[in-house]
């Protein structure tokens, strides 16, 4: 995840614009008491620690390279009224894989590299029962909210790259004040209609709006589960065009499609595509797939192994700069594998493989091979 300072350790959330913005998202809660609809979950607590190691290997042993990444996160959760407060708290070390090898699908470039503890999230959730109108609200992060319920995870660690775990033709914004309306016209069916601010910012959370739109269908195929999702969003921040460089100009924009079904009793797989306003992003478009098998069929039910591959295609205008400045623009293809062993206690070790062709959108001849990881334990 994404983390930064907690929204009450900022400056900025004591000034008159951000108390009171924090006045009204601790009396919004007041209003799930009259919702008569809504569930109440039951206090819990979940703590879980991770750590990896990247090896990049290359032709010649001298060019090799590694990267360490670890991270601690706690959550809690307390019931309240006809909701429930969320908090959680981060604190690693590691900034991933970028700095070594640059890549459009991202290599553990998530990872939380504030040695810190800081409050990720912080909300009030009243959840929508069919026929009922559900909320958030608080310090959110949009990468748990937004296409979230098709991305390649099931049951356990998942992929590893950001690319199979997120969609890279979504622009999220850091973590910071925001809302949640959750709309539910049928047990299988949710609406969701979402606001943030696109600059993280609690002086003024409303200046530049992060606003999307998401529609889930939970749908059961030979009676086994799958969710489909297509969402659509629009970041109001200021960005920088690619086509004309030195120019500021107003928002982005982006909207995609994506999906995980399970079949049989031991498999699943998921399908994602996603485009984003080229004049801006350097991935106009993107594209994954992936497959995930349970260890039972070889009598380690606990284990889980995947494969996954995804295109990112540069838009026009970085491949215009690209050909201009002597450079051969082609699109990026990242294939990952990954088995995931469940050692028992809540510890796993996931060791994976990654080959990236075309690496950060350009044709250099030169594919990137990387090998890791990742062991992780949760209580």
């Amino acid at each position: 995840m994404r983390a930064f300072c907690a929204p009450f350790a900022q400056d900025a959330l004591f000034a008159p614009r951000g108390l009171l913005l924090l006045a009204g998202l601790l009396a919004l809660p007041a209003l799930a008491e009259s919702e008569p609809g809504l569930g109440n979950p039951g206090t819990s607590a979940e703590i879980s620690f991770r750590a990896t190691a990247l090896l990049h290997a290359a032709d010649e042993p001298a060019a090799a390279s590694w990267e360490g990444a670890s991270a601690f996160d706690a959550m809690a959760t307390i019931p309240w009224k006809r909701g429930s407060w969320t908090a959680l708290l981060e604190t690693g070390r590691g900034a991933g894989y970028g700095e070594h090898l640059p890549t459009l699908s991202g290599l553990y470039d998530d990872a939380d590299d504030d040695p810190s503890i800081h409050v990720t999230e912080f909300y009030f959730d009243a959840p929508a029962s069919e026929g009922r109108i559900g909320f958030e609200v608080g310090k959110l992060d949009l990468t748990a909210r937004l296409e979230s319920p098709a991305c390649g995870r099931w049951d356990g660690a998942g992929f590893h790259s950001t690319g199979f775990v997120h969609s890279l033709a979504v622009a999220y914004p850091d973590p910071g004040p925001g809302g949640t309306l959750r709309v539910r016209p049928t047990g299988a069916t949710t609406l969701s209609l979402g606001w943030a601010s696109a600059d993280a910012s609690w002086e003024r959370p409303f200046s530049r709006p992060f606003v999307w739109a998401q529609l889930e269908f939970a749908r059961a195929h030979a009676r086994r589960p799958g969710t489909w999702v297509v969402h659509a969003w629009r970041n109001g921040s200021d960005h920088e065009r690619l086509d004309l460089p030195g120019t500021t100009t107003g928002a982005g924009w982006g909207a995609g499609v994506s999906g995980i079904q399970e079949v049989g009793g031991n498999a699943a797989f998921f399908l994602r595509a996603g485009l984003q306003r080229e004049e801006i992003y350097a991935v106009g478009q993107s594209f994954s797939g992936g497959v995930m098998l349970s260890g039972t069929a070889f009598r380690r039910p606990h284990d889980e192994a995947g494969v996954a591959i995804g295109v990112a295609r540069p838009g026009g205008p970085f491949a215009t700069a690209a050909h201009a400045a002597g450079r051969v623009p082609a699109d990026e293809r990242h294939i990952e594998a990954y088995y995931r062993v469940n050692i028992g206690g809540g510890w796993s070790l996931s060791p994976h493989m990654h080959w990236i062709t075309n690496p950060q959108g350009e044709r250099s001849g030169d594919d990137a091979r990387v090998f890791g990881v990742l062991t992780s334990w949760e209580g």
